[in-house]
């Protein structure tokens, strides 16, 4: 009786004249599509055993789908190719592509069955290539710290007051006394040069 040795998706899979078996992207799990509904290929592959003199089996597969169950969605008979016994039986490769349709994001799977007897059930996500992943939201960055030193213009500022007004260094020969002498100066300071104006041969008066 013939017994399954393997089964799995694949990307793309194909059996050879000399009954080679070549796989690529085997034991897939997860198919895109763009956009849903829409149809995606998808390969099976995979080994089958059988007795010395027992005739080529039919294989055929189902469908689960989150719309429903298909019970055969392709059938044909599995062709046995000349190669080497092992341990008694005759291993036959086989592949299948399908185009299967998608009519929503989700778990689906294929059931594989020999002569009607569900033998592999090989499950697989069908996901919506054109939905993007939900962007998560930036995270706030802290206000800069506030420095509790004031400013070199803050401090002076505050020394002096708001009105109070800036004074000359004091000048070597320099005379600073009240001006009260002369009519209407109010008290208002007079700067009197005493020593330069005698250096330049005037009256510092």
């Amino acid at each position: 009786m013939a017994e399954i040795e393997y089964a799995m998706l694949a990307q793309f899979a194909s059996v050879a004249e000399d009954g080679s078996l070549t796989v690529v992207g085997g034991h897939r799990a997860v198919f895109e599509v763009a956009g849903v509904p829409g149809q995606h290929v998808l390969c099976v592959a995979g080994r089958v055993l059988l007795a010395r003199r027992e005739p080529p089996p039919t294989l055929s597969l189902g469908a689960r789908t989150p719309d429903g169950d298909v019970p055969v969605v392709a059938r044909w008979p599995l062709e046995v190719h000349d190669v080497p016994m092992e341990g008694g039986r005759r291993p036959a490769a086989f592949a299948a592509t399908l185009v299967a349709p998608a009519p929503a994001q989700g778990e689906y799977a294929l059931t594989l069955m020999i002569n009607d007897d569900l033998v592999r059930t090989l499950p697989f996500t069908v996901v919506d290539s054109t939905v993007d992943a939900p962007t998560p939201a930036p995270t706030p960055e802290p206000p800069p710290a506030a420095s509790e030193a004031p400013t070199p213009a803050a401090s002076d500022q505050a020394g002096r007051g708001p009105l109070a007004p800036r004074v000359a260094p004091r000048e070597d020969g320099d005379d600073l006394r009240p001006g009260g002498d002369e009519p209407g100066a109010g008290g208002a300071t007079t700067l009197r040069r005493g020593r330069r104006a005698a250096l330049n041969g005037t009256s510092a008066d």
